[in-house]
């Protein structure tokens, strides 16, 4: 299990930070050596644009082109919605985040 939050000031909406974020994720799984990966995200239209796949002129197309790329290097990945009640441990390091303006992982 990981859970990971980042401080994306450049970001300029909430989907586009949940797309970099489930883009960050993906980068760091590579980094680690993970190849089989399951991906939670509360924000469900990100979920499904990545699920069903957006034209790149769409505000976070380039994004989900480049999570798709990154994709094709895992040997199992998947891509699921959780409401945020089930996702309490990467809201809690958001928050840490947001108060320290460092990023922070947690692996178990």
């Amino acid at each position: 299990f990981l859970a990971a939050a980042t401080n994306l000031r450049y970001a300029t909406n909430l989907p586009i930070m949940e797309a970099q974020a489930i883009l960050q994720g993906l980068k760091l799984a590579m980094e680690q050596g993970w190849r089989k990966v399951i991906l939670e995200s509360h924000a469900e239209n990100v979920i499904t644009e990545i699920n069903i796949g957006i034209p790149p002129i769409m505000p976070n197309g380039n994004i989900i082109e480049e999570i798709k790329l990154l994709v094709e290097k895992f040997i199992y990945c998947q891509f699921s919605f959780t409401r945020r009640l089930g996702n309490q441990a990467t809201h809690e390091l958001v928050k840490l985040v947001n108060i320290t303006g460092c990023n922070k992982v947690w692996f178990d």
